[in-house]
Formats: C-alpha cells, sequence, structure tokens
C-alpha cells in the first residue's frame, strides 16, 4: 500500500461528508427557517397573550376602582343614614323625655291640689268641730245629761273624723313616696 491509499481514503472520507453536508444543510436550512417561523409565531402569540393580560389587567383594575368608589358611595350612604336615624332616635328620645317631665310635673300638681284640697276640708273639718264645741259650752248649761250625752256625741265624731283623716293622709303617702304630710 502505498502513502497515497489513506489520503484518498480520507479524502473520500472528507468528500462523502461534504455530499452529506450539502445534502443535510438544505433540510437544517429548512428545519431553521421553520424554526424561525415557529419562534416569530411565539413571539408574536406571547406578545399578543401580553397584551391581552394587560387589557385584563387594566379592566379589572377599572373595574376594581369602580367598586371601590361604589363602595365608599354606599359607605357614605349608610353613615349618612346612620346618622339620620341616630338625631330621629335622639329626637324621640328628647321628645319623650319632654313628654314624661310634662306628666311627672301634671301628676305633681295635682297631689298638690288634692293636699290643698284636704287642708281645706281638715279646716273646715275643725271650724264644725270649733262650732260644736261652742255648741257644747252652750248647751252645757241646760243640763249635765244632755251635756255627757252630746260630749259623748262629739269624742265619737272627732276619732271619726281623725280616723278618716289619717287614712286619707296615708293613703296619699303611699301613692307619693316622697310626700311627708305627718
Amino acid at each position: 500500500m502505498t502513502i497515497f491509499g489513506p489520503i484518498i481514503t480520507f479524502v473520500a472520507m472528507l468528500g462523502g461528508m461534504v455530499t452529506l453536508y450539502f445534502a443535510l444543510r438544505r433540510p437544517i436550512d429548512q428545519l431553521d427557517r421553520k424554526i424561525d417561523r415557529v419562534d416569530g409565531k411565539i413571539d408574536r402569540v406571547d406578545a399578543k397573550f401580553e397584551h391581552k393580560i394587560d387589557q385584563l389587567d387594566k379592566r379589572f383594575e377599572h373595574k376594581f376602582d369602580q367598586l371601590n368608589q361604589k363602595i365608599d358611595q354606599l359607605d357614605k350612604k349608610f353613615e349618612h343614614k346612620f346618622d339620620q336615624l341616630d338625631r330621629k332616635f335622639e329626637r324621640k328620645f328628647d321628645q319623650l323625655d319632654q313628654k314624661i317631665d310634662q306628666k311627672v310635673d301634671q301628676l305633681d300638681q295635682k297631689i298638690d291640689q288634692k293636699v290643698d284640697q284636704l287642708d281645706q276640708k281638715i279646716d273646715l273639718h275643725t271650724n264644725n268641730l270649733d262650732q260644736k264645741i261652742d255648741q257644747l259650752d252652750a248647751t252645757s248649761k241646760q243640763g249635765a245629761d244632755s251635756l255627757s250625752h252630746e260630749f259623748a256625741e262629739f269624742r265619737v265624731a272627732v276619732t271619726s273624723l281623725l280616723a278618716r283623716h289619717d287614712e286619707r293622709l296615708s293613703a296619699l303617702e303611699r301613692r307619693s313616696p316622697g310626700l311627708q304630710l305627718h
């Protein structure tokens, strides 16, 4: 064998490789172009996707802002309504308090009137008793029997009158615990 045998084999092998390279280069170039087109499509889809996400983000942000505004408006409306109700309840309670004060004042006036009437009745009965005592004195000269009889009636009348008077005063004090008449 000659020295050219391995060189020829090498050149033949090299030639086969070059042929194989050129034979595979076209499909590789086509595959590269297809990959580039797919990569471009992926980039466009990715850009569209990013654009859509940005639009959705803006839309959600806008809707969220609108929702927050509506919530704030509702909060203000509720706060206003609660304030109105609070003022209305305060007015009603003040009116009720005034009515209660008026009723208490009216009851105090009625009690005062009743006490005054009782005082007048006591004065009237005291005057009547004084008159009866005077009559008894005048009639005592007529006789001891008649005097003792009238005196007994007088004592019964006074005792009865005082008992009724004490009962009325006690009843009045029970109805008005703060009132002291004795």
